[in-house]
């Protein structure tokens, strides 16, 4: 497999009024899912329309983090399906930085304007 069109990172559904605001949602998730946690000032990004007509939002934030501690949380799937055994999975099998080109391939296509938006917002900062 090659990982090409994959999730672009933590996620997870929420309702309006069930967190605080989506940034303790994603915060939360990031931390479930990587096993890391990041802070510091978050830069809201314009959220993005999928083709499923799901709005994804997602923020920036400037940081270095040591991905030897990456460790996901894991769920429970039935696998092969309709077979009633269950199996014991990461939600999330690695975490790797790349260099843009590379990570807009592995990052589903809807979600492209993300990294585009932060590389405008880094070369007006420059």
């Amino acid at each position: 497999m090659s990982g090409n069109g994959c999730q672009g990172g933590p996620a997870d559904f929420v309702r309006i009024g069930q967190f605080k605001d989506h940034l303790d949602a994603a915060v939360r998730e990031f931390g479930e899912e990587v096993g890391l946690s990041v802070s510091g000032t978050f830069v809201a990004l314009r959220p993005l329309k999928q083709k499923s007509g799901k709005t994804v939002v997602c923020w920036a934030i400037e940081a270095d983090l040591d991905l030897a501690g990456f460790k996901s949380n894991e769920f429970d799937l039935e696998w092969p399906p309709r077979s009633g055994r269950l199996i014991r999975v990461p939600e999330c099998d690695r975490a790797a930085y790349f260099p843009t080109e590379i990570a807009l391939r592995k990052m589903l296509p809807g979600q492209h304007g993300f990294i585009e938006e932060v590389q405008g917002r880094l070369q007006r900062m420059t």
